[in-house]
């Protein structure tokens, strides 16, 4: 599971696996990286460095954890 939490919304998603919640991490970061006003020449080419700049930028917050549902139905 990924949750992104932002001044003005939040985000949720559910992956298979950590890589696959990394990944879309990295994808929310590029598609929103207008929202942090930072100029495109701040972008790094190292992922985890652009996760970083834009989290640091927005004040955002992010939690990658396992997550399950149980159907409690008895």
């Amino acid at each position: 599971m990924l949750f992104i939490a932002r001044e003005d919304s939040d985000s949720a998603s559910f992956h298979e696996d950590e890589t696959a919640a990394l990944t879309a991490l990295i994808q929310y970061v590029d598609k929103h990286w207008t929202d942090a006003k930072l100029p495109d020449v701040a972008r790094d080419f190292d992922a985890a460095n652009r996760v970083a700049i834009w989290f640091k930028a927005t004040g955002a917050l992010y939690v990658i954890g396992e997550a399950s549902i149980a159907d409690e139905t008895p």
